[in-house]
């Protein structure tokens, strides 16, 4: 019965060494015969069937699983347990204690389910990671932003928030169209990352606003990046639809450091620094709550 049967088929003694393999149990585990089975433990076996492989790249990458999975084998008969094989393929193991002291084991190639689960964490991790990022140029969006202030809010500070609104770009737009315009900002975005440390966060929060996130920054230190950010864009020519064209920027300085004040009211009081700066001649930088 256990030979014909549509699964992987094997019997171990009360010591665990296999005394029965069927035919498709070999067949999964790469042995060659039954007598290359008999007398081997389970583990035993699996081991082997790795080194025979030659896949060490492979092995390390599931070296944990491996070692798990042949724990549960040793100590929770009764209970199905997946075990990696080579070439990407799995095997779930039911193993039956039975009256005799013997165990009946059942393996069941899971491999193209496991794949589709794999394929469909990718996806949805793809689609999480995709949620947080602006399509156009590759940073982060608004959605991520209140969890990116949040986080800091609760670790040593001070940190400082920058709101960056672009000066002109309407004019890009209105006279080589939105395609031109959105050249545009692809450079801004990368004259961004150029500005700021690998640590900072950038953050396309729509149009053609910007905002980033410096980590550990003092009010004075926000304020230089800050002019630094205004002088690159001022200074920088883009070309955009085979036409040049100069933007600029205005920036809106919010530090902050304690749980304090939400994600909200930071974005907020940049927004109204940033305003600020473009009543007052635009072209500069504001700190709020630096004076009228």
């Amino acid at each position: 019965m256990l030979e014909h049967a549509g699964d992987g088929a094997s019997v171990q003694s009360g010591d665990g060494r296999i005394v029965f393999a069927s035919d498709h149990f070999l067949a999964m585990y790469g042995l060659p015969s039954k007598v290359a089975a008999l007398g081997r433990s389970y583990a035993e076996v699996v081991r082997q069937h790795w080194a025979s492989a030659c896949a060490p790249d492979e092995y390390a990458a599931r070296a944990e699983d491996i070692v798990a999975a042949l724990h549960d084998s040793l100590n929770f008969a009764g209970v199905p347990f997946e075990v990696p094989l080579p070439g990407g393929r799995w095997v779930r193991v039911a193993m039956n204690r039975m009256a005799d002291g013997q165990t009946c084991a059942f393996h069941t190639d899971i491999s193209t389910d496991k794949r589709r689960q794999d394929e469909l964490r990718a996806l949805t991790d793809q689609l999480r990671e995709e949620s947080l990022h602006d399509a156009l140029t590759g940073l982060q969006n608004r959605r991520g932003l209140h969890s990116i202030v949040q986080t800091l809010s609760g670790q040593p500070g001070p940190h400082a928030l920058l709101y960056i609104d672009l000066d002109g770009f309407k004019a890009v737009n209105d006279a080589a169209g939105h395609g031109a315009g959105d050249q545009v900002l692809c450079q801004v975005a990368v004259l961004l990352r150029q500005s700021v440390r690998m640590a900072d966060t950038l953050v396309r929060i729509g149009g053609d606003e910007f905002v980033v996130v410096l980590q550990a920054c003092e009010t004075q230190q926000a304020q230089a990046v800050g002019a630094k950010i205004v002088q690159a864009i001022h200074q920088q020519d883009f070309a955009a639809e085979g036409a040049r064209f100069r933007v600029g920027a205005s920036v809106g300085v919010r530090v902050f450091s304690s749980h304090s004040d939400s994600p909200d009211v930071v974005l907020h009081d940049a927004d109204v620094a940033c305003y600020r700066a473009k009543h007052n001649g635009r072209g500069r930088v504001e700190v709020f709550g630096a004076g009228g």
